[in-house]
């Protein structure tokens, strides 16, 4: 995000700054719950349409699984702090259930994973949740 003269956000210098410096963290865990169902749920569509044999792999089928009881914790009440860390724990099943890399929305998923895994990283390092 680029500083502008909008309510919450200093104008004095054009620098790039990151989403959670404007948010509260309420609101932070509530956008990040957002992405990450968005997330699952592009995935899931692409697994579930598609004829493509790659995508009836049983462990991309497991990996959705765990990607679903992230579904069921970003739905919930659960903490940021809770949240951030069990995304962080099945990143390796959010990366398995991308779609595959000549997918049209595999750059753009990837993409959106990368910056939910990195918002997730940086609020624990702040460590500025809500429990």
């Amino acid at each position: 995000m680029i500083r502008t003269k909008n309510p919450g956000i200093d104008s004095s210098a054009a620098v790039p700054v990151s989403k959670s410096t404007t948010l509260t963290p309420a609101q932070q865990r509530r956008e990040l719950a957002k992405r990450i169902v968005k997330h699952i749920t592009a995935c899931r569509i692409v697994m579930t349409r598609s004829n493509s044999p790659s995508y009836k792999i049983t462990s991309r089928w497991n990996a959705l699984d765990k990607c679903i009881e992230l579904e069921r914790l970003a739905n919930g009440s659960s903490s940021l702090r809770s949240l951030c860390i069990f995304t962080l724990n099945v990143s390796k099943h959010l990366y398995t259930i991308l779609p595959i890399a000549s997918n049209s929305s595999y750059d753009t998923d990837r993409n959106n994973l990368e910056s939910i895994l990195s918002d997730c990283r940086e609020n624990l390092q702040s460590k500025t949740y809500v429990s």
